[in-house]
């Protein structure tokens, strides 16, 4: 999450405020599953993360996408994760498993990057195929922890893992570039780029191979 000072105290200040589909665009997709894939600042707001929450949801996962649709300063529709409540998603995330959360944290870092969230299980699963993906990352990260109780993405029953791309690894992961803001998106919808599928690709088998843990802690206690 790049660094912005928020215009509105909450989602429900903004939701007030805004207009829906002209402003911002919500895509909730329950799919009764044990994950949840969240781009709680997607659009243009960190764009580049809607479409990489998608594809990591895939037709699996449950997803939610907050869509900022404004072309100009779309910054100012940010709500930080610890204040950004949807009753909808809430009710979602209490039935998930646990949840992951993808971020742009614009130029904080280059192309490293940076994993948080307090899903202390889930984390190194994901920290581990994403380096062995080829991907730099920082595990112990000295901003956007995701370590708050209050961060959405910990609201799932087992917590969550929060990712924080940087500008620069965003943009290659798309085949034509990701432009942020103004009038220079090049694309309606952006095509990933080898790195991108890489990318969605790590994190999926980061997932998979904690639900297998999962599914095989539960046997064992079972028998």
């Amino acid at each position: 999450m790049a660094h912005y000072a928020d215009i509105f105290e909450s989602l429900a200040d903004l939701k007030m405020k805004m207009r829906e589909g002209i402003d911002y665009r919500i895509l909730l997709l329950d799919r009764q599953s044990q994950a949840s894939i969240i781009a709680p600042h997607g659009g243009f707001i960190e764009a580049g993360t809607s479409h990489l929450a998608n594809a990591v949801a895939g037709q699996t996962f449950n997803l939610y996408d907050f869509q900022g649709l404004l072309k100009s300063r779309p910054e100012r529709l940010h709500v930080t994760s610890t204040r950004f409540r949807d009753n909808d998603l809430t009710a979602m995330l209490k039935r998930s498993l646990f949840a992951v959360s993808i971020h742009g944290m614009g130029k904080t870092d280059n192309w490293r990057i940076w994993t948080g969230g307090l899903n202390e299980a889930l984390k190194p699963q994901i920290d581990l195929c994403l380096e062995e993906a080829g991907f730099w990352i920082n595990p112990d990260p000295p901003l956007y922890k995701g370590r708050s109780k209050r961060n959405v993405v910990n609201l799932a029953r087992k917590k969550g893992v929060q990712l924080e791309l940087p500008e620069d690894l965003i943009q290659v992961m798309f085949k034509n570039g990701f432009s942020y803001g103004g009038s220079r998106r090049t694309a309606p919808e952006p095509e990933l780029s080898p790195l991108g599928r890489m990318f969605v690709t790590a994190v999926l088998q980061g997932i998979f191979l904690y639900l297998a843990e999962q599914s095989l802690s539960s046997k064992t206690k079972a028998g």
